[in-house]
């Protein structure tokens, strides 16, 4: 049976994070204009980015890594295109015994998760970065590829 995913809300109050006002005002305002509350909590300056993606990470079972503090082969970048890597804020890390190990932004993407096991007939091993590290990675390598392609 499948472990029950505890809310976002509880997990960054339970931590100190937030304040239980002002969570609550957050969920109502989450609900009032149908955001994700991660995204109002940011918004109102109440988490920064790391904190949210920790959170969420533990929120989904999944290993938070910061993409600015490993190396991904280059072997492992050119797994997936470089549009479908800034369409959906992934980053390939490699693969392993037919497993794709993947960093993601949002683990709801469900159907790029689909898309990607399909493409590369390959199961996923998901971790969780900050949607902003992840784009900054992408836009520092595809920066990179043009560079050596523009010397040659």
């Amino acid at each position: 049976m499948p472990k029950k995913r505890g809310h976002l809300g509880e997990i960054l109050y339970k931590a100190g994070v937030v304040k239980k006002e002002a969570l609550v005002d957050a969920i109502k305002t989450s609900r009032a204009n149908k955001k994700r509350l991660g995204e109002v909590l940011l918004e109102l300056g109440l988490v920064n980015e790391d904190t949210l993606t920790k959170a969420i990470a533990k929120q989904f079972g999944l290993k938070y890594v910061n993409p600015e503090k490993i190396s991904i082969p280059a072997e492992a970048m050119k797994l997936i295109p470089p549009d479908v890597m800034q369409k959906h804020n992934i980053l390939p890390l490699g693969m392993n015994n037919g497993r794709l190990k993947l960093i993601i932004s949002d683990p709801l993407d469900l159907d790029m998760m689909d898309a990607i096991r399909f493409r590369l007939n390959a199961e996923l091993d998901c971790y969780l970065a900050s949607p902003s590290k992840i784009r900054s990675y992408i836009k520092e390598s595809l920066g990179q590829t043009e560079e050596v392609v523009e010397e040659e």
